[in-house]
């Protein structure tokens, strides 16, 4: 929808103050983890971004549960459809033949883009064009236990491939000649990294430069190498509590005496706090029961919370009560003949 593409293209560009950021990865993840259900819920503009976007944001795990789905909306939908090219629509296989390629790369974008930067981990600086210099920063994701790829640049052949044991994470680097590399080893504890049989700070072509978190960061030189660490720190996003629903929903013109108002979630488990002012509900608010008998206009907003989640994003609904006598519209129809006057 239209509010979660701009949260995913105000991330990506850099357009929210630093104050605000946090506030809308939040109703990002909310939206996906808790509304969506672990699914994409936008279309092809937001999906240009969203992968890179939850990756330098820190929910690269995220980024891969939605790329590992293979059910209805994913791109592994599609493959379990058949398809051998990514459809416009999310459901293509029933959406309308008229607004619907079966080969919209569009879509598929920002995914390719991630497997090879993010996955594989092979990079063009922002600052250094056209690989002249590389930056290799690879995400061991999931389930994962190898990533294999290659790209052919104007210098020659990049290659990452790394793969995951049980306690050693093994990843193979090739650069080609006139470039330079900066690469993100990850590692645990701050463990010297191997380069072949010897540690990677004594080899040739390699220089250390820092550690960052959970990765020992390299400058290299032109070549082949094999680094070995001691493995990978896996993060994982806590999951958010599904979003309350309200029916009657949205904005609605009742006219009469009373209304009933149920609110549902998904989790059948959560506590949904609801408030009737049209404040943001938490903790302390009412918990909801039983439905709610409305005798004048109220703006109801829910909020579902679940022991060791991350509460929903809140549900709103607004209700007005008319008077017809006072604030409805009156009107006769007019029986007439109507004349035609030149």
């Amino acid at each position: 929808n239209n509010s979660h593409t701009t949260n995913i293209l105000a991330l990506a560009f850099g357009l929210i103050p630093d104050e605000y950021k946090k506030g809308i990865e939040d109703k990002l993840l909310q939206k996906i983890l808790g509304e969506s259900n672990s699914h994409v819920g936008n279309g092809i503009v937001g999906g240009q971004w969203l992968m890179r976007t939850l990756t330098s944001a820190g929910y690269a795990d995220v980024a891969y549960t939605l790329a590992a789905q293979n059910t209805y909306p994913s791109w592994g939908y599609m493959v379990e459809q058949g398809a051998t090219t990514i459809w416009e629509l999310w459901n293509g296989d029933r959406g309308d033949p008229g607004m619907n390629s079966g080969n919209h790369v569009m879509l598929l974008g920002d995914l390719i883009i991630w497997f090879y930067e993010n996955l594989a981990g092979i990079k063009a600086d922002p600052e250094i064009p056209a690989f002249k210099h590389i930056i290799m920063k690879p995400y061991v994701l999931g389930d994962l236990t190898y990533v294999t790829a290659s790209y052919k640049s104007v210098y020659g052949k990049i290659k990452s491939a790394w793969k995951l044991t049980d306690d050693k994470f093994i990843w193979d680097v090739t650069i080609p000649a006139n470039t330079t590399a900066t690469i993100y080893v990850p590692t645990l504890n701050k463990k010297d990294v191997m380069e072949g049989k010897g540690l990677a700070s004594d080899t040739k072509g390699v220089k250390f430069i820092k550690w960052e978190a959970d990765r020992a960061v390299f400058e290299i030189e032109s070549g082949t190498y094999s680094f070995v660490s001691d493995g990978v720190k896996k993060n994982k996003t806590k999951d958010y509590t599904a979003t309350p629903y309200i029916t009657p929903h949205d904005t609605v013109l009742v006219h009469g005496n009373k209304i009933k108002v149920e609110i549902n979630c998904r989790d059948k488990d959560a506590v949904i706090h609801y408030t009737l002012d049209g404040t943001k509900p938490n903790e302390s608010s009412a918990v909801y029961t039983q439905p709610i008998e409305l005798t004048k206009s109220t703006n109801i907003k829910a909020q579902a919370y679940r022991n060791g989640y991350e509460p929903s994003m809140p549900a709103m609904a607004i209700y007005d009560f008319i008077d017809k006598g006072k604030n409805g519209i009156l009107w006769t129809l007019y029986k007439g003949q109507y004349s035609f006057m030149p």
